[in-house]
């Protein structure tokens, strides 16, 4: 039976190996990836309105993206008003 490799499992690439740039790609933060489908106003309408729970259905997302968008746009409005 073959070792695992000191650096991970064999044959996981590691950060900054594998597809050339991909480590730096990583190494520059999360901004750089995807993080899903963007959200249209027609979604944006319904945060706040309805349970997040109802919102991650209609929309297909996750109740907790829900949470998370919810509050991030609540938090940019709290933001705008304070100015």
């Amino acid at each position: 039976m073959a070792p695992v490799c000191a650096r991970g499992q064999q044959g996981t690439p590691q950060l900054g190996e594998g597809k050339e740039g991909q480590g730096e790609v990583m190494g520059r933060g999360l901004s750089e990836l995807h993080h899903g489908t963007r959200w249209t106003p027609e979604q944006l309408a319904l945060l706040g309105t309805l349970p997040d729970a109802e919102v991650a259905r209609r929309t297909g997302r996750t109740p907790n993206a829900v949470r998370i968008k919810r509050e991030r746009v609540d938090g940019e409005e709290c933001d705008r008003q304070a100015t």
